[in-house]
């Protein structure tokens, strides 16, 4: 059964009579939390005799009864409200066969579902945590020697039947019996099977099927299975991925695979071969039972010692604990070409787009690349340098040039590529594009890959998402009931290119009470590797005038380089100046979206440079 607990602050606190759509509040005060829960106990399936009775569902909850709710959806079982808990009941079961419901016990989001069973006149054997009638399969690890199965049934249990070919599983007790009197008053007898095995020395899977009968009616059987993993791990390829043919230039290959351990555990090892180790390069050391999809990668250097000479390697993976019986491993060859030293050809079909202050190159890569560098080069009219741009990306296909200007004119880009050992091209590619018109404020666009943040209030808002998702009615909000967190509340963003020089604007909260969450102010801080920030400044905004108006930046942040993470750190808010972040309530900070620029010269600037 899967349990969602999810807190809910007061909806007096925040003037529900009145209308308001959040639960969060917008104003400094003391929060109390609304919560309910229906412990794990309870939520067990209930199972009633034919004679029906009833049965306590407990509800821990400060809510009060008329605004949580607990309901059947089968009239022949009924519920009843009280002060934490909940009362099921069921008459008795005139008819033959078995019926069931579902109970569900819910205040706002939260939400919890019990399943109820009453058995008929009929007889019946229901297996496992959740009283299945058939198909239930017990899956379990080599190590195990002891299992409990619960069964409920109308039956007295008192044939177990294991096969004589599982000498590896036993019945660790007898099930108790009932007389005529106790089964017709009580007419259902919850148990448990209990039983002792040993653990698997075997490097296979094995199966045990185990029925179950009563004497009191043969022609009824009921069973289930004990599946058992094999000890070891396995790890295995398919056979049209052990042999990888690679270009001179070199390249990265990725090997799939598959492992049988858990997720998380090193269950498998790999060497490359002693004569293929400086030229083969492990991405990542293995990090890493039913067989899950794994895999490792390798850097294939440049062959570039002999030329005209191919070469070839070996890895091998092996098990951690592969046995001689069974040896668990597996040999991947890489084969590379030699190098042929004549000069590489250029990209092909290099066309030159316009954007907004930038131009973009985009290019196609010949079926026989023979190159693992492209350089291009420009002369910009404005600064008057040369400027050149390094990819060490062969399957690179496109590039944009920022900081261009309509007013320049045309541009002229050279594109040359180089190979392995350095040799240029002897076919240049010249191409010619004219730029679009640049503004001082280029929109840097955001996806979700790109965010993360430290202090999301779960269940308030719309998460990371709502910030950029152009929606001004959803939104994004940040912790404001304790736990505190132990700094400010952050967004962070991992740029695809690096900025220096920037500013943030925002759409407020649409749904606010008194737009108490707008941020106020900010100290941005940037970082090179995710990991050491530093600030570049603090930024203060123009306060929206209206719910889900939009604030502008009073200024910008400049760095002392250009960052590859960027952290949107408010420190204070509309309703609070400054933001503590030691007190619940007090650090917290809304909005609907989040816009980042990039600050750079305009088309005024430029024509200033060229003297126009």
């Amino acid at each position: 059964m899967k349990k969602n607990i999810l807190i809910i602050g007061l909806a007096s606190i925040f003037g529900i009579a009145s209308g308001l759509i959040s639960c969060s509040p917008d104003y400094e005060t003391e929060f109390k939390v609304e919560t309910l829960v229906v412990p794990d106990k309870s939520q067990a399936p209930i199972t009633f005799p034919l004679l029906g009775g009833e049965h306590e569902i407990e509800v821990q909850t400060n809510v009060p009864l008329d605004r949580w709710s607990a309901q059947s959806n089968a009239e022949w079982c009924k519920v009843v409200q009280h002060e934490g808990k909940v009362v099921v009941s069921a008459s008795a079961n005139n008819i033959y066969k078995q019926r069931r419901a579902e109970i569900t016990v819910a205040y706002g989001h939260q939400s919890y579902s019990i399943t109820v069973s009453q058995f008929g006149k009929e007889p019946a054997i229901l297996i496992g945590d959740k009283l299945q009638q058939e198909g239930y399969v017990e899956i379990i690890d080599a190590e195990r020697e002891t299992l409990t199965i619960p069964v409920a049934t109308n039956l007295n249990l008192d044939n177990i039947i294991i096969p004589d070919t599982c000498n590896w599983i036993r019945l660790a007790e007898q099930p108790a019996t009932f007389d005529a009197k106790t089964r017709a008053a009580e007419d259902v007898n919850k148990q448990e099977l209990k039983f002792t095995l040993d653990k698997s020395t075997e490097t296979d899977v094995r199966y045990c099927t185990i029925i179950l009968q009563s004497s009191q009616n043969y022609s009824y059987i009921a069973s289930f299975l004990i599946k058992q993993q094999p000890r070891g791990y396995i790890v295995e390829i398919d056979e049209d991925k052990k042999i990888y043919e690679v270009k001179a230039m070199g390249e990265t290959i990725t090997i799939p695979f598959k492992v049988n351990s858990p997720a998380g555990e090193v269950s498998y090892t790999y060497e490359v071969e002693e004569s293929a180790q400086s030229w083969i390069t492990p991405v990542s050391l293995p990090a890493s039972r039913a067989l899950r999809d794994v895999s490792e990668s390798f850097i294939i250097k440049a062959n570039t010692e002999v030329e005209n000479q191919p070469r070839e390697g070996k890895i091998t993976f092996k098990s951690t604990n592969s046995t001689d019986k069974v040896p668990s491993q597996f040999v991947v060859t890489v084969k590379q070409a030699g190098f042929i030293a004549t000069p590489p050809l250029n990209v092909i079909n290099a066309t030159a787009t316009p954007g907004a202050g930038s131009i973009q190159l985009q290019w196609e890569i010949p079926e026989d690349v023979d190159f693992n560098k492209i350089k291009i080069t420009y002369y910009d009219k404005v600064t008057k340098e040369n400027k050149e741009i390094l990819i060490n990306d062969y399957k690179t296909t496109s590039y944009i040039i920022d900081d261009t200007y309509q007013c320049a004119g045309e541009y002229s880009f050279t594109i040359n590529t180089y190979g392995p050992t350095g040799m240029e091209t002897d076919s240049p590619v010249t191409i010619t594009g004219i730029s679009g018109e640049a503004s001082e404020m280029e929109r840097v666009t955001l996806t979700i890959d790109m965010l993360s943040d430290n202090a999301n209030h779960v269940g308030d808002g719309g998460g990371l998402p709502a910030l950029i998702d152009g929606k001004v009615n959803t939104y994004y909000h940040t912790k404001w009931n304790a736990p505190v967190t132990t700094e400010a509340h952050y967004v962070q963003i991992k740029l695809n290119k690096p900025l220096k020089d920037l500013c943030f604007e925002y759409d407020a909260r649409q749904s606010g009470v008194n737009n108490g969450g707008d941020v106020k102010a900010a100290t941005i801080y940037g970082s090179m590797n995710g990991e050491f920030f530093e600030s570049m400044g603090n930024e203060e905004f123009n306060l929206p005038t209206t719910n889900g108006g939009h604030a502008t930046a009073k200024n910008n942040v400049s760095g002392k380089q250009a960052y590859n993470y960027i952290r949107f750190t408010p420190t204070a808010r509309r309703d609070k100046d400054p933001l503590d972040y030691t007190v619940a309530g007090s650090a917290w900070w809304n909005m609907s979206e989040i816009y980042l620029y990039r600050i750079r010269h305009d088309e005024a600037w430029a024509r200033e440079q060229l003297g126009i």
